[in-house]
């Protein structure tokens, strides 16, 4: 009788007894054997091949084997895979052996078995990988509960050549019995397409893909730079055989690969890189890079304006560079003029040029701003360019300029203010004075001005005023005025509020010659004989701009081709020499509104004799003097104002021109008014005093006589001469410059000058400052 014959007895007459289902899913083999005692069809209907089998039945032979192929009841639930796998069965109780012609890893056994307990012993060691449920496991053995059914998968390491069950039944019950080994083979993944490298643009979509063989099912986990993804934001598929990633930005880029696994092992893709191309923006000013987020303003990166004038039509001009530098187009995303401003005098900076829409990879485009102040004071603002700049949008940095008060209406506007006798006669522009104006006697002279002043108005004699003259206190006429007389209000007028530093490195104009310095900030700079400085529109900081006493014809060239202003700031010392020069190009003293000089000097500010100078200046701090025969087209703004003989000045707004430089005609110092009979010997205190840099000695002859005119220091020892030879019957005036007879500039404290004319002899004191 066949075993399964009497097992199919046996099982009338007795309860029933365990079963045991059990697959045994194989991975990583790799090649067929020769001869096969058993072939499996192992995945959803694709033949494989195990490798060759024996099942060795101990007792039995293998008549005791059945082939079975319907697993997909119940009995066999436990187990995935095909349902229609090949099983081995037999009955009787023994020692089963199953031997395989290669090593298999991964090997799972699919246990379900029912009735009454039993005892499995496995020759290797094995560990549960799916609850056991119905039965206990110790060391390599399952013992079945009394429950109705067990089930459950158990695992074997590997490799295994063999595996051997043997099966006890439990309480002395060894009648019949049947044992089912169903057999799958397991293929461990290998990759047979790795993903591929992705180059796109920013905003694009990028796909991986890899495929993969191996026994189902089959689990993916797709990495960046070694860090498992999940689906969510731009991710999806990250755990297919399929990875996208849409709209994609540089925070995507990198490097891209696939863990796939199965119930037999893993393997990893090679990784693929994603270069994503980008745009990358820059903002610059004159090659200087200005970095998003800065919010200190600097005159390299243009980002400090400078100064211009509060007044309607004044501006100072900017543009900037945008460079891409990226490796994709740079689109600028806001709405016209491209660049939004924004902030306290957001109203104060325009952009007249704006920049282009898009900007391709290694591509620049421009746009222009102009600051124009409407009030004096700092101004600032922020610029804000929306972009597709990853990780630089919105664009911004902060700017400012400064507001410069607008030109005085008036020509020279004072404290307190001063004018000897002049060469006047042309419309010289109007005067105000916050405390006393003095215009003394005149050669005739002719001012066609209106005269201002909180204080006394004094107008001595050959003086014709042709406007009017007010006073809050009072008005001393000797002379004419075509106007009206007021004596009545009048505001005091504010000088100029300046606020700035300087520094950086010493210059000095090369005697005969030229230097040009862009706009910035310095230390000293020192003027040469007949040397050029030359200047653009801009705004400067220096220390000092120095003329020294020796110094004849230097000049500051202004080149105003741009149309933009000048605004040159200087801190302790603003010197205009002997002969000084201010020119204007290209178009002369009509610029004249465009240039401004800023000193917070407190010592006296002498500049001239001889010069010519053009502009607006304002020394708030300071006594300005106008020395001897200078020309002025503009305004001066000052604590106190002094003009010294023979000085020809003109508003901006004044018509006419003044003579040029060196063309204004010099009076000889001898030279005296004819009306005016001088009867005695005299020697005036020199003006201005103390002084620096040059004072003038006046002195009058009643007749013609031999004079001499001489310096000396404290200790007696002659310094200069000043003059020596026979002089006209007169007044007559010179000016010492603080040098000594070689020409070299003398320190500072008292001296004494010394007149001898005939046999008049006297002397007095005078005081050189530092």
């Amino acid at each position: 009788m066949s075993c399964a014959k009497r097992y199919s007895q046996k099982s009338r007459r007795m309860t029933m007894r365990p079963w045991l289902a059990a697959a045994l899913f194989v991975a990583a083999m790799t090649r067929p054997a020769a001869a096969q005692d058993l072939f499996m069809d192992w995945t959803n209907g694709t033949t494989g091949v195990l490798g060759s089998v024996t099942v060795t039945t101990g007792n039995f032979t293998s008549s005791n084997l059945v082939r079975a192929y319907n697993l997909s009841g119940p009995d066999y639930s436990a187990a995935p895979g095909s349902t229609s796998q090949e099983v081995i069965s037999f009955s009787g109780n023994s020692d089963w052996s199953v031997s395989f012609s290669e090593p298999v890893t991964g090997l799972r056994l699919y246990l379900y078995s029912w009735r009454s307990p039993y005892v499995y012993t496995f020759s290797e060691p094995f560990t549960v990988a799916s609850g056991l449920s119905g039965a206990t496991v110790t060391s390599n053995q399952i013992i079945k509960s009394s429950s109705y059914f067990m089930k459950g998968i158990i695992t074997f390491a590997g490799p295994l050549t063999s595996l051997t069950v043997n099966s006890t039944a439990g309480g002395g019950e060894f009648s019949s019995q049947a044992m089912t080994f169903g057999m799958s083979a397991c293929t461990a993944p290998s990759i047979t397409l790795s993903p591929v490298d992705v180059d796109i643009f920013s905003g694009d979509n990028a796909s991986f893909s890899v495929t993969v063989d191996g026994t189902s099912p089959l689990s993916y986990q797709w990495r960046k730079d070694g860090v498992n993804l999940s689906d969510g934001g731009v991710v999806s598929g990250a755990t297919t055989a399929t990875l996208l990633l849409t709209d994609v930005t540089g925070v995507e880029a990198g490097s891209y690969d696939c863990v796939v696994a199965n119930s037999c092992g893993n393997v990893t893709s090679s990784a693929a890189a994603l270069t994503v191309h980008l745009p990358e923006m820059e903002v610059r000013y004159n090659g200087v890079a200005i970095a998003n987020g800065d919010d200190t303003p600097s005159t390299a990166e243009g980002t400090d304006f400078g100064s211009a004038v509060a007044a309607p039509g004044n501006f100072v001009a900017r543009t900037f560079t945008i460079a891409n530098t990226g490796s994709a187009a740079l689109n600028l995303t806001g709405a016209l003029p491209r660049v939004q401003v924004s902030g306290p005098n957001a109203s104060e900076f325009t952009v007249l040029a704006p920049p282009a829409s898009s900007v391709s990879a290694g591509s620049t485009t421009t746009f222009t701003v102009h600051f124009h102040p409407e009030a004096p004071g700092l101004r600032t603002a922020t610029f804000s360019i929306a972009n597709d700049d990853s990780d630089e949008n919105p664009y911004e940095f902060v700017v400012q300029g400064t507001g410069v008060a607008a030109p005085s209406e008036f020509v020279f506007l004072a404290n307190k203010i001063t004018l000897e006798e002049t060469k006047q006669n042309t419309p010289g522009g109007d005067m105000h004075s916050n405390g006393t104006l003095l215009i003394e006697k005149g050669e005739p002279s002719t001012y066609h001005s209106n005269l201002i002043a909180v204080g006394k108005i004094t107008i001595e004699k050959r003086n014709t005023i042709n406007g009017n003259v007010r006073s809050q206190t009072s008005i001393s006429n000797s002379g004419t005025i075509t106007g009206t007389k007021t004596i009545g209000p009048v505001n005091t007028e504010p000088l100029p509020s300046l606020s700035y530093s300087a520094g950086g490195p010493n210059k000095t104009v090369p005697s005969g010659g030229s230097l040009t310095l862009a706009p910035g900030s310095y230390g000293i700079v020192t003027m040469s004989n007949n040397g050029t400085l030359k200047l653009s529109s801009g705004e400067y900081f220096m220390t000092e701009l120095r003329y020294s006493s020796s110094i004849e014809g230097g000049k500051i060239e202004i080149d105003l081709s741009s149309g933009d202003p000048v605004v040159i700031n200087v801190v302790t010392n603003l010197q205009l020499g002997h002969e000084a020069a201010i020119v204007l190009l290209p178009n002369g003293e009509s610029d004249s509104k465009l240039v401004t000089f800023n000193t917070l000097q407190s010592t006296n500010a002498n500049w001239g004799r001889e010069a010519y100078l053009v502009g607006s200046f304002n020394a708030p701090n300071a006594k300005v003097t106008l020395v001897k025969n200078t020309q002025l087209r503009g305004s001066i703004s000052a604590k106190e104002i002094f003009v010294s003989n023979d000085c020809l000045f003109l508003h901006h707004d004044s018509p006419g021109s003044l003579p040029g430089p060196g063309n204004l005609p010099k009076s000889p110092a001898s030279e005296v008014a004819t009306s005016e009979v001088v009867t005695d010997y005299a020697l005036e205190q020199n003006y201005p005093n103390p002084f620096n840099p040059t004072t003038t000695i006046s002195f009058s002859l009643p007749e013609a006589s031999d004079v001499t005119l001489s310096i000396f220091n404290t200790n007696g020892q002659l310094v200069k001469r000043l003059v020596t030879g026979a002089m006209n019957a007169g007044r007559h005036g010179f000016t010492w410059d603080a040098t000594d007879a070689s020409g070299a500039r003398v320190a500072s404290g008292v001296y004494l000058y010394v007149i001898k004319a005939g046999e008049f002899t006297a002397q007095r004191r005078l005081l050189l400052l530092k």
